[in-house]
């Protein structure tokens, strides 16, 4: 999975990833950057404070990374994303996150403008923007975790669910446009399987990371192997419930896609105005 290459899994294995709606773990996308970054700069953070220093060999890094795996387009702009923003810090220039995911759609269709129709392009930055919307409105919430121990254990499942519930809905269009099926447990199925999955693949690149060094290397590899046991278990377990996937068409044309898009926008617009008004 680190290195884009899913042959290692089994057909009944990716079928468990396709009906739970967890394809997206399988393709390299921006958890995986961010989970590589984020080992990085713990790394880094021991050997140099100099944030500048850090973002060149984080960029030198990821560049190295989109080589060896090959570009697609989730790849791209996960890997434009990181290069913006660490340009950004070397620059002393703080960019919009929404400036920054602009200009990687954009540089991304003048790569190649057929992206434009690739399924995976489309709900890489749909996820991605949604992503940071849910951001937007928890950031209110945010600073009432601080007040008291209970709202800070409250706050993490809290936000966890919120982004799992947002990413769903703004994705829910282009792939039941597209596949003619809903998930009606995906949702939940996120919020559990995204904790395994996030440290199954960073057991992974630890492993890789630290191959030539036999003991380290024996530890992870053993972790590796533990936590990839629990996240198939997990999702053969999830795999048991009615309506995993529900064979529907709701969405038949780009006019009813549009139209949901706008309702969903102006909701979020006026939920985000009342938390303003509130806090």
């Amino acid at each position: 999975m680190i290195l884009n290459n899913t042959t290692f899994i089994d057909y009944k294995n990716k079928n468990l990833f396709k009906e739970s709606g967890l394809m997206h773990l399988l393709a390299i996308s921006g958890l995986h950057f961010g989970i590589i970054i984020s080992i990085i700069l713990y790394l880094l953070y021991f050997l140099t404070p100099n944030m500048k220093i850090k973002s060149i060999i984080v960029i030198l890094i990821s560049t190295a990374y989109i080589i060896i795996i090959g570009i697609k387009p989730s790849i791209l702009r996960a890997y434009l994303f990181v290069l913006f923003y660490f340009c950004s810090i070397l620059l002393n220039r703080k960019l919009n996150k929404y400036i920054i995911l602009n200009l990687c759609y954009f540089i991304s269709l003048i790569i190649d403008p057929e992206y434009l129709f690739h399924i995976g392009f489309q709900l890489s930055f749909i996820a991605t923007l949604s992503i940071f919307i849910t951001l937007d409105i928890l950031k209110p919430f945010s600073k009432l975790k601080n007040e008291n121990i209970i709202n800070k254990i409250l706050y993490y499942p809290f936000s966890l669910f919120m982004i799992s519930f947002v990413i769903s809905l703004f994705t829910i269009p282009i792939i039941n446009y597209n596949f003619k099926v809903a998930y009606p447990m995906s949702i939940l199925n996120n919020i559990i399987i995204s904790i395994p999955a996030t440290i199954f693949i960073t057991s992974s690149f630890l492993f890789l990371s630290f191959s030539y060094i036999p003991i380290i290397n024996k530890s992870f590899a053993a972790f590796t192997i533990l936590s990839g046991e629990i996240l198939f278990y997990l999702l053969e377990l999830f795999n048991l419930k009615p309506y995993q996937i529900i064979k529907i068409q709701i969405f038949n044309n780009h006019i009813s896609i549009l139209i949901y898009y706008f309702i969903l926008l102006l909701l979020i617009y006026f939920l985000k105005k009342s938390l303003k008004n509130t806090h």
